[in-house]
């Protein structure tokens, strides 16, 4: 019996597999209904198993993910009462470097759009990580409709099916959306909009609608304000199709169209930039310099040899990627007439090639492109349904087969297990079992510390799980000189009994705090 407490209590999975089960259960009924030629109905049910799967990934840990979700969480918090003001500590009682994005003032280490969106939704619903992943969960599902849109344009809609089932059950994508893989809502919010922006170029070109071309510039714009000039990546597929296939990119009409989409990426985006520099030129040009360092630099010890993103295909599609690259090349040899897949292709080329010529280097810099490679996937997996459609006995079940087999291959659940499971006889489980607990005096700390208190000696970084669930301004470590200051700010400081030095222990005006606070000897590793 105290077993069975014990799986419960460590194991998330298992606490919420109603959720996964009901999300598998759509899933199902979705992948049936496709076979059955009732695609609208099926893509309805592909976004709600959707949903119901992000549902299940947002609760399955309870507490802000070292490293990056917790100062998302943090700026976007404060964002949610002033949000143009995108501040880390809103009220720094110690001396800061605003060069230090993890323990400065006025923050603007990421763009703003994703922080506007949590933001809203803590506005909401409160200040939980639930409502911080929230966004995410929103964005990921939405790709079942997009994904399925383009596929059908540009080949049918088994490979935009395909596509979009790959899109949203797509683990290495999800850990985004639960905010345990690195970057999280920052990268996932990036792919949504860059595959936002080539899904409203390809309905321009297959209508020829002008306002679709403005739509893509405007959510180029959006991605930029995400994670800046890579958003551009959509005018790349642009220009080798206008330029190289169709050769009409210096004719009049196509440089009309194309100007008003560059302008409204630039109308999109530039506002924030002017803004910033005008309100916050120091901090504004510490970030711009950063960025131009990622490529030159290797930053952070996010290095990696120049094949850095070929070794992870295996991390980020699984035993798909075979599959995936399968499809590229029958879209060179097959396809070729298709100009806009093989634009899509040199997009995805040109992302790979750009992020391994950088010097730093991390897993989810090329994920905006996934879902264009799950449209290459596709792509394979049709041609090789269509070679078998002669053969009824084995191609009527075949269909569903694969699909069920994409489905649990790409969702991988054996690794949500390992990564969300904490199990206290492992390192990081123990470690994810203690921020857990942790997070859980942090909501309490407003009834154990005295008024005007201020925080120290958190765990390394929880300091900002602090801020987020209490509103308490929080440091970790304290030297002699730092408490100090402390003393002289007429706060009440209170600190946990965490590793506390002689001179902090001889106070006696020091409150310490009345709780079994779990001590993590790092709060992870940097990004």
């Amino acid at each position: 019996m105290h077993f069975i407490k014990e799986l419960f209590h460590y194991n998330p999975i298992i606490l919420h597999v109603h959720s996964l089960l009901l999300a598998s259960i759509f899933f199902a009924l979705s992948i049936s209904f496709f076979c059955f030629d009732k695609k609208r109905f099926s893509v309805l049910l592909l976004f709600v198993g959707s949903l119901m799967l992000n549902y299940f990934l947002i609760h399955l840990d309870p507490f802000l993910n070292s490293w990056d979700e917790r100062f998302h969480c943090l700026v976007a918090k404060h964002m949610s009462i002033n949000p143009f003001n995108p501040m880390l500590y809103t009220q720094p009682l110690l001396p800061f470097d605003y060069t230090n994005w993890a323990g400065n003032h006025i923050w603007l280490h990421k763009q703003p759009l994703f922080l506007w969106q949590m933001a809203l939704s803590i506005k909401l619903f409160g200040s939980s990580e639930i409502a911080a992943r929230l966004p995410s969960a929103i964005m990921s599902s939405l790709l079942a409709p997009i994904v399925f849109r383009m596929g059908k344009l540009l080949i049918n809609a088994r490979v935009g099916f395909i596509a979009a089932l790959l899109s949203v059950s797509n683990n290495f994508i999800l850990e985004h959306v639960a905010g345990k893989q690195e970057l999280e809502h920052n990268d996932l919010a990036f792919m949504f909009y860059v595959i936002i922006s080539f899904w409203a170029w390809i309905e321009y070109e297959k209508t020829n609608k002008q306002l679709w071309l403005i739509i893509a510039g405007f959510f180029s714009g959006a991605s930029i304000l995400i994670k800046w000039l890579p958003g551009l990546l959509v005018f790349s597929g642009f220009g080798f199709y206008h330029a190289i296939l169709k050769r009409d990119l210096i004719c009049s009409s196509t440089l009309s169209k194309l100007t008003k989409a560059v302008i409204a990426t630039l109308a999109t985006f530039l506002p924030w930039q002017a803004y910033i520099l005008l309100k916050y030129p120091n901090e504004a040009r510490a970030e711009y310099a950063l960025n131009g360092r990622h490529f030159m630099e290797v930053l952070q010890g996010h290095g990696g040899s120049k094949w850095f993103y070929i070794h992870e295909l295996g991390k980020e599609y699984s035993m798909l990627y075979p599959v995936i690259l399968l499809g590229m090349l029958m879209i060179l040899l097959r396809f070729r007439k298709n100009f806009l897949m093989l634009s899509l292709l040199v997009s995805t080329i040109i992302i790979y090639i750009f992020y391994s010529a950088a010097a730093t280097k991390m897993d989810s810099f090329v994920m905006p492109v996934a879902p264009l490679c799950f449209l290459f996937a596709g792509v394979a997996i049709d041609n090789i349904l269509t070679l078998v459609s002669n053969y009824k006995l084995i191609a009527m079940p075949l269909l569903p087969i694969i699909l069920t087999w994409l489905y649990l291959q790409n969702l991988s659940v054996d690794k949500i297990a390992g990564n969300h499971w904490r199990n206290p006889e492992t390192y990081w489980g123990q470690f994810a079992q203690n921020t857990a607990d942790n997070t859980t005096t942090y909501k309490r700390l407003n009834e154990l510390v005295p008024p005007n208190s201020v925080i120290a000696y958190c765990n390394q970084f929880e300091e900002i799980d602090c801020m987020f669930y209490s509103g308490i301004t929080a440091y970790s470590y304290l030297d002699e000189k730092s408490f100090k200051i402390l003393k002289t700010s007429e706060r009440k400081i209170a600190v946990f009994n965490n590793h506390l030095p002689e001179f902090v222990i001889r106070d006696t005006s020091v409150f310490i705090i009345p709780c079994d606070y779990k001590i993590n000897s790092t709060s992870g590793r940097e990004n």
